[in-house]
C-alpha cells in the first residue's frame, strides 16, 4: 500500500509539471502571437519516448554499464517527456525522465534526478548562441535516448562520463564545417557542486558531410574536492552509403584531495551497417583502464564487447543485442570478473 501512495503521488507530481510546463507554453505562444513582430514564432513541439527490455546474464547481479538493476525479467528503461519552444531569437528547452535509466544516469535527489535537461537560449548573431541551464551531456559518441542508438545498453564511456552539465554555454559557428562551444558549469558529475567549485569545458566541432570529428575537454573541480582534466575525442566516418564506423577514446587524469594526480583511459569503437531501410547490425567494443582507481580498485581493466541486430517499425524500435564484459580483476557488479547477457529490448518515440 505505501508502495502504491507513493507512485501515486509520483504521477501527481508528474501530471503537475507537464501541467506547468505546457500551460507556460501555451501563455507564452498566446503572448506572442497578440504582437506584430518580424520574429517567426513556431509552434511548440512535444517530446515522448518509452523503452523497455528483458536481459537475462550468466550473473543475477548486472554491469554497471546495464540500463537497470533487474535480471530476468520484463522491466522499464524509462517514460521521458518534454516541450521546447522558440520564437523569434529565443527559445526554452524541457525534458524529465521517470525510470531506472533515469535514476543511473540522472539521479540526484529528489525531483532534481528526473530533470533531464531545461534550458534557455538566445542567439546574439546568426552564428553565436548563448545557453543557461541543465544539459544534456555535449560529448560522447552515445545519445540518451535509445532510439537514437545502434544499441540499447550502453558503454562503459558513457556510464562513467561526466552527464549532468548545469551553468552556462556558448555556441559559436566558425564556418560551414567548423563550430566551437564554451562553457562554465557548477558541476558536470552531478546537479550542484556543494563546494561551489567551477568546471570549465567546451569543444571544438568539424562535420563535412556524414563525416564529424570533436574534440572535448572538462577542466575544474568537481564534488568531493576532485581535480579533473578530461580529454575525449569522439569521431564517425562514413565508410559507404550503408556502413559507418566510429571511435571514442576517452584520457582523463584526475587528483583527488591531498594525492598526487592519476590516470583514467578508455577506448572505443563502433562498426553500423543498414541491411536495408528496417534493420541495422551495430558492434561495439571497448577497453577501459583504470589505473590509478577512478571509478574501480587500482589497476582494475575491462574489456567489452557488444552486438545487436535492430528492426523499425514505424515509431518502434526493438532490439536483439549479446554482450560480454570482462575484467582482469572482480569489479563487476557482484563480484564478478566475467558476465555475459543476453538483451531483448525496444523504444518508442513520438
Amino acid at each position: 500500500m505505501k508502495w502504491l501512495l507513493v507512485q501515486s503521488k509520483g504521477i501527481t507530481l508528474i501530471v503537475k509539471c507537464f501541467g506547468v510546463v505546457i500551460a507556460c507554453l501555451l501563455i507564452s505562444n498566446h503572448a506572442y502571437s497578440q504582437q506584430e513582430t518580424a520574429d517567426t514564432i513556431s509552434e511548440p513541439i512535444f517530446f515522448l519516448a518509452l523503452d523497455g527490455y528483458l536481459r537475462y546474464a550468466t550473473t543475477e547481479a548486472t554491469s554497471l554499464t546495464s540500463p537497470a538493476l533487474d535480471h530476468n525479467q520484463l522491466n522499464l528503461g524509462w517514460f521521458s517527456a518534454g516541450a521546447s519552444h522558440a520564437w523569434g531569437r529565443a527559445g526554452v528547452s524541457g525534458k524529465l525522465a521517470f525510470g531506472p535509466r533515469a535514476q543511473q544516469f540522472y539521479d540526484d535527489g529528489g525531483i532534481n534526478g528526473n530533470i533531464r535537461e531545461a534550458f534557455a537560449y538566445f542567439n546574439l548573431t546568426a552564428k553565436i548562441r548563448l545557453n543557461a541551464g541543465l544539459f544534456p551531456a555535449f560529448y560522447g559518441y552515445e545519445a540518451d535516448d535509445p532510439y537514437d542508438n545502434a544499441l540499447y545498453s550502453n558503454s562503459w564511456t558513457y556510464t562513467l562520463a561526466p552527464a549532468c552539465p548545469a551553468g552556462i554555454q556558448l555556441e559559436i559557428i566558425l564556418n560551414e564545417e567548423w563550430s566551437l562551444m564554451l562553457g562554465r558549469y557548477n558541476e558536470v558529475f552531478s546537479r550542484f557542486n556543494p563546494n561551489r567549485a567551477s568546471v570549465y569545458g567546451g569543444y571544438i566541432n568539424y562535420t563535412k558531410g556524414d563525416n564529424n570529428f570533436v574534440l572535448s575537454t572538462l577542466i575544474g573541480t568537481t564534488t568531493r574536492e576532485r581535480k579533473i582534466f578530461a580529454l575525449d575525442l569522439t569521431a564517425n566516418y562514413a565508410l559507404s552509403e550503408r556502413t559507418e564506423i566510429g571511435t571514442e577514446l576517452v584520457y582523463q587524469p584526475f587528483r583527488n584531495a591531498g594525492e598526487d594526480w592519476a590516470r583514467y583511459y578508455s577506448a572505443g569503437l563502433y562498426l553500423t551497417h543498414d541491411l536495408n531501410d528496417k534493420y541495422q547490425l551495430a558492434l561495439r567494443g571497448e577497453l577501459l583502464d583504470d589505473t590509478d582507481g577512478f571509478n574501480f580498485a587500482p589497476g582494475s581493466s575491462v574489456v567489452n564487447g557488444t552486438i545487436a541486430l535492430s528492426r523499425i517499425f514505424g515509431a518502434m524500435k526493438v532490439f536483439g543485442e549479446v554482450r560480454f564484459d570482462g575484467a582482469n580483476q572482480a569489479v563487476l557488479s557482484g563480484g564478478e570478473d566475467e558476465v555475459l547477457a543476453g538483451l531483448i529490448g525496444f523504444a518508442y518515440l513520438l
